[in-house]
C-alpha cells in the first residue's frame, strides 16, 4: 500500500492505494465559526426531519442548494478537488451532480443498521466524508471512523491483502474515494459512552 501526498485545489490531499484502489485523504481548512454554522445547520436539518431506515440520523440530501458562504466554501473546496480528479479519468465529462448531507452520531446504536451497514454509491463517481466533530475519544482511533471494504474481501481472505481499511479520526479530516466502494461508519464498543456527538458531512459527486 502505498501513500503520496499533494495539494489538489484547496484540500491538501495523501493518496493511500488501498486494495489497489486510490483513496484520498482531506483536509478541510475552514475558520472554526464556519465549521460551527455547519453543525448548527445539520442540527436544525435533523429537527425537522430525518431519513430513514439508514445508520446515524441523516438529514435530506439538500444541502448541495444552501447558499451561506460556508457551505459556498465547502463545495467550491469539493469541487476543485474532485474536478482535478476527475480530469484524469479516461473518459471526458461535460456534466457533475452533487448531492451533500449531514450525519450525526449520538450513540453507539446510531452507527449500525442491522447487522451490518455496509453499502456503496453505485453510480456516484467520488464520495466524500468528512468530519466536522468527534468525542475526544475517537480521536486517532478506529473508533467511529469511515471503513471501507476491499471489493475482492472473499479473495483477500486467502491472500495477504487487506480486508479492510479505515480512515483517518480527526476533525475536519476525512477521505474521497471511488462511489462504488462498500463503506460504513465503523461501530464503537456497545458500552461506550461518549459526552460529545460524531457529526460528518457526505458528499455524492458524480461526473457525466
Amino acid at each position: 500500500m502505498s501513500t503520496t501526498t499533494d495539494l489538489i485545489g484547496p484540500f491538501p490531499i495523501g493518496r493511500t492505494d488501498a486494495f489497489a484502489c486510490p483513496v484520498w485523504i482531506a483536509r478541510l481548512d475552514m475558520p472554526n465559526a464556519w465549521v460551527d454554522n455547519m453543525v448548527g445547520d445539520i442540527d436544525a436539518l435533523l429537527a425537522t426531519y430525518r431519513a430513514p431506515n439508514v445508520a446515524g440520523q441523516h438529514t435530506g440530501s439538500v444541502l448541495q442548494d444552501r447558499q451561506e458562504p460556508w457551505w459556498r466554501a465547502y463545495h467550491s473546496a469539493l469541487f476543485a478537488t474532485t474536478d482535478a480528479l476527475a480530469a484524469e479519468l479516461d473518459h471526458p465529462f461535460t456534466e457533475r451532480f452533487v448531492r451533500t448531507w449531514g450525519v450525526r452520531y449520538e450513540t453507539p446504536a446510531d452507527y449500525v443498521l442491522g447487522a451490518t451497514h455496509l453499502h456503496s454509491h453505485m453510480g456516484k463517481t467520488f464520495s466524500s466524508v468528512i468530519a466536522l466533530a468527534l468525542p475526544p475519544a475517537h480521536v486517532g482511533t478506529r473508533l467511529g471512523a469511515t471503513l471501507l471494504r476491499n471489493p475482492q474481501a472473499n479473495l483477500a481472505s486467502i491472500t495477504t491483502a487487506p480486508v479492510e481499511w479505515y480512515g483517518p479520526s480527526e476533525p475536519l479530516v476525512g477521505i474521497i474515494f471511488p462511489g462504488p466502494l462498500e463503506h460504513q461508519a465503523a461501530p464503537p464498543h456497545a458500552d461506550e459512552a461518549w459526552d460529545e456527538a460524531r457529526i460528518v458531512v457526505v458528499s455524492d459527486v458524480a461526473y457525466y
